[in-house]
């Protein structure tokens, strides 16, 4: 009986060790919700200057697979190193200011 204190009513450990409802969702939905978020980049870069989305484009896919396709951790980590850095970029390419000849 020694022990049992720490065990919830359904008999299956410290309820300290469940997952949170947010926590859950995100877990859970993770992929999805990468998915719309990159969608919502890719927006926004192609609205502010189109020669951007295709790094953009390129750093969500490297991002995706990275971390939903990718069991090996050193290549996980280097891919969403490297789709972060992607997106970093498009993003700044699309804050420049275009030039116009006709002012």
């Amino acid at each position: 009986m020694a022990g049992m204190d720490s065990m919830d009513q359904s008999g299956t450990g410290a309820s300290a060790d469940q997952v949170p409802g947010w926590l859950d969702v995100v877990l859970r939905f993770g992929p999805e919700i990468l998915i719309v978020s990159l969608l919502l980049v890719v927006v926004s870069i192609a609205l502010r200057r189109r020669a951007a989305v295709l790094p953009a484009i390129g750093g969500g896919l490297i991002l995706y697979i990275g971390m939903y396709a990718q069991p090996d951790m050193a290549l996980m980590y280097a891919a969403i190193l490297t789709g972060t850095v992607l997106l970093i970029l498009a993003y700044v390419t699309s804050l420049r200011r275009v030039r116009r000849e006709n002012q």
